[in-house]
């Protein structure tokens, strides 16, 4: 049975093995084309999702511009009462 400790001779298996199977298992070159105005349609399909990532973020920032606002408005008013009754703001 072989462990992978070098044999009587002081020769181990492995790397010429891997060696071996890296040789046969390396895939063959490949030359490829690409056409020039193949970045015509590609820019016909992106633009108009862009375009609609880009509204939806636009609404989005205005949803959360007025979520900010209210919380804004309601933290200021209670700060307002309690400051108006003479109670400090913070616990």
């Amino acid at each position: 049975m072989h462990d992978g400790t070098p044999c009587a001779r002081g020769f181990s298996y492995r790397l010429p093995l891997a060696l071996l199977a890296l040789g046969v298992l390396q895939a063959p070159s490949a030359f490829a084309y690409i056409d020039p105005n193949s970045a015509g349609p590609l820019s016909q399909m992106l633009f108009p999702l862009l375009i609609a990532i880009a509204s939806v973020l636009a609404a989005m920032r205005r949803i959360i511009r007025q979520s900010w606002l209210r919380v804004y408005r309601a933290t200021a008013a209670i700060l307002r009462h309690a400051i108006g009754r003479g109670e400090s703001p913070m616990p």
